[in-house]
Parts: C-alpha cells; sequence; structure tokens
C-alpha cells in the first residue's frame, strides 16, 4: 500500500513537472513571438493599399510593450508620446493603447474665381472665394501680394483595428494572427505619412 502511495505521489510529481515545464515554454515561446513582431514592426514601413472604393489606405502593425518597457524606452518619439499622454492628464498605468498620426495635405491646382472688385483710395481690390467639401479659402489682391485669409480644411480619417494573416492556403493554418490598424482618409488630397501604434500589453503580447 505505501508502495503505491510513492507511486502516486511519484506520478503527481512529473505530470505537475510537465505541466510547469510547458507552461514556461509556451510562456517563453510568446515572449520570443512578441519581441519579434516588434522588431518587425520598427523596420517596416506602412503597408499602402487601395481599398475597395480606390482610396488610399495604409495598415501597420502594433508595437507591443509592457509598462515597464515602456517607461524605460529610449526611443525618442515614444518619449514624445509619453510627454503628450501626460499633458492630457493620463497615467502610465491607465493606459491601453497610444496611436500618432502625422499627415500631409496637398492641393496640386486651385483655381479661384474673381467674385469683387473694391476699390479703396486710389487701390483696387481683386477679390476671390474657393469652396469645396474638403477646403474652404479667400483670396485678396492688393496691388502688392496676395493675401489668403479665412482658411478652413476637413478632414476625416478611420481607423480599424483588427486581427490578420499574411501567408496565404495552408500555411495561413500555421501563422499566427498579428494585430493591426488599417487606416484611411477620406480627404483625397491628405496621405498618411506616419503612425506610431503602441499597445502596452504583458510579457507574452496581446492577448487572441
Amino acid at each position: 500500500m505505501k508502495t503505491k502511495l510513492i507511486l502516486i505521489a511519484i506520478i503527481i510529481i512529473l505530470i505537475g513537472s510537465i505541466s510547469t515545464l510547458s507552461y514556461l515554454l509556451i510562456r517563453q515561446k510568446d515572449i520570443s513571438y512578441r519581441h519579434q513582431q516588434n522588431y518587425n514592426t520598427t523596420v517596416n514601413d506602412l503597408k499602402r493599399f487601395k481599398d475597395k472604393s480606390g482610396a488610399d489606405a495604409v495598415t501597420i502593425q502594433e508595437l507591443q510593450l509592457t509598462r515597464r518597457e515602456l517607461k524605460k524606452s529610449s526611443d525618442s518619439s515614444i518619449i514624445a508620446l509619453l510627454s503628450e499622454v501626460n499633458n492630457l492628464k493620463v497615467k502610465n498605468r491607465q493606459l491601453s493603447q497610444v496611436i500618432n498620426i502625422k499627415v500631409q495635405t496637398k492641393y496640386d491646382t486651385i483655381k479661384i474665381p474673381v467674385t469683387d472688385t473694391v476699390r479703396i483710395r486710389d487701390t483696387i481690390n481683386i477679390m476671390g472665394e474657393y469652396s469645396s467639401e474638403w477646403l474652404d479659402l479667400s483670396i485678396a489682391f492688393d496691388g502688392d501680394c496676395f493675401h489668403v485669409y479665412n482658411i478652413a480644411e476637413r478632414n476625416s480619417i478611420i481607423a480599424v483595428g483588427h486581427w490578420y494573416k499574411e501567408k496565404k492556403f495552408i500555411a495561413r493554418w500555421f501563422e499566427r494572427r498579428k494585430y493591426a490598424i488599417t487606416m484611411k482618409s477620406e480627404n483625397p488630397n491628405c496621405k498618411i505619412n506616419y503612425i506610431k501604434n503602441i499597445a502596452i500589453t504583458s510579457k507574452r503580447g496581446r492577448k487572441k
């Protein structure tokens, strides 16, 4: 009877040891995968493509950092973002995700029809106005230079967070899902040049 109890105890210990070892191996694998994904995110540029409507869109994977890594980061862009977060009176322990987007708006040609001329003290002021879905402005020419005023620009950026896989066919079965942000500017004159997408996670990364 005593021998059987010892044998059962040994089996329980072995099962516990195997379970613990398996957990540690899976945990380390998750941590290594997160580090590899973070490296890929830092070296890869924005992925640009056309959506179904023909509009320009971009996708970028997220940078997954623990709170400790975020706090100790020497990356100047991350330090600047944390400074802005503090300006917004959000504490680091409250953070879930930080996204920084930089855009550039460029209009190739704008035709502004003359709407009025006004004579003020022997000076003829030529005035014109331009209005569209995305931009309003007025101009005036006083004989020496043009004046642009009442400028109002509008934009709308759509952001979608989603899981995705890059590989195709059977290879997809063995690929781990990645999390990314896909964005597009509805203003066709606006181009997204830069995105910093940081998610606060555990050492094992974002939960599936």
